[in-house]
């Protein structure tokens, strides 16, 4: 959704980026909602990555001094460890289901 928004509305990382904004806080609540209601390990770790990214946009405010590529880069730093987080606990779910399913301890 973020790389659609900034296609449509264009990006420099110059000023506050709001569509980045937007997804960032959007994603935060839904993974917040998703955590209170299903406290897994890995879905808890992703809303605390995805804390530090959307909290990323209230620093640009503070410090307007902040460089472009230092917004840019600590905006997308939850990035990649979130999927992978992602993939720990879907297997982690399939393995549960699959031990339901057989019996298995």
């Amino acid at each position: 959704m973020q790389k659609l928004l900034m296609a449509l509305f264009g990006h420099s990382f110059q000023q506050l980026e709001p569509t980045v904004m937007v997804v960032d806080l959007t994603l935060l609540i839904a993974l917040c909602r998703v955590g209170l209601r299903d406290p897994r390990w890995w879905v808890l770790t992703m809303c605390a990555l995805q804390l530090l990214s959307a909290s990323t946009h209230l620093e640009h405010l503070v410090d307007t001094g902040m460089s472009p590529l230092a917004y840019a880069i600590l905006s997308g730093t939850g990035a990649y460890p979130t999927q992978f987080l992602l993939i720990a606990g879907i297997a982690g779910y399939h393995a549960r289901t699959n031990r339901r399913v057989t019996g298995a301890r």
